[in-house]
């Protein structure tokens, strides 16, 4: 994966490491990808919300709003 990441074969990692080995792994990726400025998330439900992030970026369905707006909608 690291390896990957230098020859800019990945451009997004979603790592939820288990395990004490696998925790050692994730250590030398999160130093990767900080390193090439890769983003990355390290848990389930941030990859769902990266996922439909990316969606709704493709499909212009983004729309930027204060924090204040969103409340007043949502009340």
């Amino acid at each position: 994966i690291v390896d990957l990441i230098k020859n800019g074969e990945i451009h997004f990692v979603i790592n939820v490491p288990e395990g004490k080995k696998s925790r050692l792994d994730a250590d030398s990726i999160r130093s990767c990808i900080i390193r090439y400025n890769i983003p990355y998330v390290t848990t389930i439900e941030a990859a769902y919300a990266s996922v439909a992030g990316i969606e709704a970026h493709k499909s212009g369905g983004i729309k930027v709003k204060s924090l204040q707006e969103y409340y007043k909608d949502n009340n």
